[in-house]
């Protein structure tokens, strides 16, 4: 085999066996599991992954409109637990924050609905670690114009 084809070889799989060393977003493979919450290495903003059960995940819902708005939500646990579901009327220029809603590892499905018509379903799946430390973990919006939107919130 010609000499540049061998560097060509070794070069190419230099790159690619590089990109499968340690976590791509620079968080460890293997963090300690007393630590509550481990950050990456070297990636910034530097956000941390955090037990879920330590640092459960809010629901932010925010209306941007002008005009009041009735917002139904509901949120399931694996397909079978409701954990949360409110009737609410957001104030014009209002954010509503309901703590704590995601509270375990697990999937959730997520349904706003709009003044009973425009119907969002969502689904976050939660890892015994996520990205993010508490706070806002997922966002329902409603902007200016009337439109129902939905988020995962900060870091993805």
């Amino acid at each position: 085999m010609p000499r540049r084809t061998i560097r060509v070889c070794l070069c190419l799989l230099l790159v690619v066996g590089a990109g499968c060393i340690g976590s791509p977003y620079g968080y460890p493979d293997d963090p300690p599991e007393d630590e509550d919450c481990v950050y990456p290495d070297g990636v910034d903003p530097n956000v941390p992954k955090c037990y879920v059960s330590t640092h459960p995940a809010d629901l932010e819902l925010i209306n941007d409109g002008g005009e009041s708005q009735n917002l139904s939500i509901e949120v399931v646990f694996e397909d079978a637990e409701t954990v949360y579901a409110d009737d609410l009327s957001l104030a014009p220029r209002d954010t509503t924050v309901e703590e704590d809603v995601f509270d375990r590892s697990g999937k959730y499905t997520i349904r706003a609905t709009l003044s009973g018509s425009e119907t969002i379903v969502e689904t976050w799946t939660l890892q015994e670690r996520y990205v993010g430390e508490g706070g806002p973990g997922w966002i329902i919006g409603i902007s200016e114009s009337g439109e129902l939107s939905s988020n995962r919130a900060g870091h993805m």
